[in-house]
């Protein structure tokens, strides 16, 4: 009984772990793309603001836009810039197609982290009334939750600096039934300000922010052990 007790802890740990990871991955995702400061340094980095003639503070108006879209506090992309006096439309009709695609998978990733936190929360307590509601074997649960992951951030991060490009392509082949994504830097803006560096910048940021988080996570569950070890 006592050792599959401990089998089912187990288990619910590392149920836990892959949940908490959900969490943060998708909370440092949003985090970063609330952030215009970000969106301004990665266009500087890739030369957006020359490679699309846009003033800075017109393209930096259009990413707010764009986000609040993605985020769901704005119905439409109808964003105009000024092109060599010219008027324009941001983005084409192939773009917004593939935006469209892109605000549903936002909309997921927040309906997604929303049941991830109630499913940890059900499974802390379990774990707690598993470890006999003792404080610090509970504790001690939540380092080994927040430590669990790091395999997993190792191997992700392998997988971006070798080949970022497959994982990439994998990436869009998994979550878009379509092939919109596909652009072209010579007549779809979108891939000019986003280029694919852009993307392996954001994801080795959140796996970054990631680490610190689980980290913190772990030091935390220590310093409250050591003291009540005391």
């Amino acid at each position: 009984m006592k050792g599959c007790k401990k089998v089912l802890t187990l288990v619910l740990k590392i149920i836990a772990a892959l949940v908490l990871t959900t969490i943060l991955v998708l909370t440092n995702l949003e985090i970063i793309v609330s952030n215009k400061n970000y969106f301004d340094t990665q266009y500087q980095r890739y030369n957006v603001y020359d490679n699309l003639s846009i003033d800075r503070e017109q393209l930096l108006g259009g990413t707010h836009h764009l986000i609040s879209y993605l985020e769901g506090r704005q119905d439409n992309l109808d964003i105009l810039v000024n092109i060599e006096s010219d008027t324009v439309k941001l983005f084409n009709t192939k773009e917004i197609l593939h935006l469209e695609d892109v605000r549903v998978l936002f909309e997921q990733g927040y309906r997604l982290r929303f049941f991830s936190i109630l499913i940890l929360a059900v499974l802390l307590i379990l774990i707690y009334r598993l470890t006999g509601k003792d404080r610090v074997s509970f504790i001690k649960s939540i380092r080994h939750i927040s430590l669990y992951p790091l395999v997993l951030i190792g191997i992700l991060a392998a997988a971006f600096i070798s080949d970022f490009n497959r994982f990439f392509t994998y990436f869009h082949l998994i979550f878009f039934t379509n092939d919109l994504w596909i652009l072209n830097p010579q007549t779809d803006r979108l891939i000019v300000m986003y280029p694919e560096g852009f993307f392996m910048d954001t994801a080795l940021l959140i796996l970054g922010l990631f680490l610190i988080e689980i980290i913190a996570i772990s030091v935390l569950s220590t310093v409250f052990i050591k003291r009540r070890s005391k």
